[in-house]
């Protein structure tokens, strides 16, 4: 009698399935970072730093403002490359 091995699909094929989404990068380049801030700021409220709260939230900031000018600016170049030598 053969054994079968079952296929257990790992975590971002999980999401996949789930999202219906085929590139997963935009979503974990930009929700792990941002989790990682929100325990880190529950972090420094927990320990009492609440002054390094504002500072951090600034940073966080000019951050996200820099990926949004960074996808704008990807989304506003065209994609055919090869048509401007032409």
């Amino acid at each position: 009698m053969a054994a079968t091995t079952q296929h257990h699909p790992s975590l971002h094929e999980r999401v996949e399935s789930i999202t219906g989404s085929g590139d997963l990068r935009l979503i974990y380049g930009m929700g792990v970072p941002m989790f990682i801030a929100v325990l880190v700021i529950c972090g420094l409220l927990v320990a009492g730093v609440g002054w390094a709260v504002p500072v951090l939230m600034l940073m966080i900031a000019v951050m996200t403002f820099g990926v949004i000018m960074g996808i704008a600016k990807m989304l506003g170049e065209s994609g055919d490359e090869d048509d401007a030598g032409a």
